[in-house]
């Protein structure tokens, strides 16, 4: 459904069912425990690029707080992308256009390949919590040894093998795919639907040839190469959510850079 105006977004907040409380890390202020209940709702609510947030007067009503909180939460949330303001309309859903220093969307090769006519399928080969090593507990800023949830899949489109992956995430979102079945879902819709927002990543490709292992997952045939891509995504308060790696078919894969817009 369309968010289009504040009043119908604080009549959807209100049907989602939830408990408008403030909740937060010890001594955290108003504004970022508010900060982060915005965000968690976005997420629950899905709301999409142009989707309206109920008025300044509304989230007051809802969460308790005064309007100076609210203001000095949407300000902040603005500055960090997630949403934009306009002149006596009210608060709405940012764009999340790539950056000129991102060659890529942060949707995912399920989200791209999805619009086109392809199937896309998942075969999960792991769903498990497992001890980071200490490059893992680096990236996830843990300690090593420390338990991290562990999801490895090989992305089929149309039913052929394109991309073999690797996912490790912080211990506590493990919960969120419990039941879930990852075969035909995106790990991002996922988190999304948790309250989970990946704002940001840093990544790097680096294009080899394949191993037996590779070649075998990936049915390389006469072209044993890959694009490996390593990423690392942050939420909007910079804390990793996501340290991945994916080894892609080097002859179904590309890279598209967007420069200058």
């Amino acid at each position: 459904m369309r968010v289009e105006n504040s009043r119908r977004a604080t009549r959807a907040w209100v049907e989602s069912g939830k408990r408008f409380t403030l909740e937060g890390q010890p001594g955290a202020t108003k504004h970022e425990q508010l900060r982060h209940a915005l965000i968690q709702q976005i997420g629950l609510l899905r709301l999409s690029p142009g989707d309206a947030l109920p008025s300044e007067n509304g989230l007051c009503e809802l969460y308790g707080v005064s309007r100076a909180v609210v203001r000095q939460t949407l300000e902040e949330l603005e500055n960090a992308g997630i949403v934009y303001r306009v002149r006596g309309k009210g608060s709405f859903i940012a764009s999340r256009e790539p950056s000129d220093a991102d060659p890529y969307t942060l949707r995912g090769l399920y989200a791209g390949v999805r619009d086109s006519a392809a199937k896309i399928t998942s075969d999960v080969l792991s769903q498990k919590y497992v001890r980071a090593d200490g490059n893992i507990a680096a990236s996830l800023r843990q300690t090593p040894g420390d338990h991290v949830f562990y999801l490895e899949r090989v992305r089929r489109v149309d039913g052929e093998p394109w991309s073999w992956i690797h996912s490790y995430l912080p211990a506590e979102y493990g919960a969120f795919f419990e039941g879930r079945d990852m075969s035909h879902e995106s790990l991002h819709s996922v988190l999304n639907e948790n309250g989970v927002v990946v704002l940001g990543a840093r990544r790097s490709v680096e294009v080899m040839p394949a191993d037996d292992e590779q070649i075998r997952i990936l049915d390389l045939g006469d072209f044993p190469v890959v694009m490996m891509l390593t990423s690392l995504s942050f939420d909007p308060y910079r804390q990793p959510v996501e340290a991945f790696t994916a080894y892609h078919r080097g002859n179904r894969s590309r890279l598209e850079f967007t420069i200058g817009e």
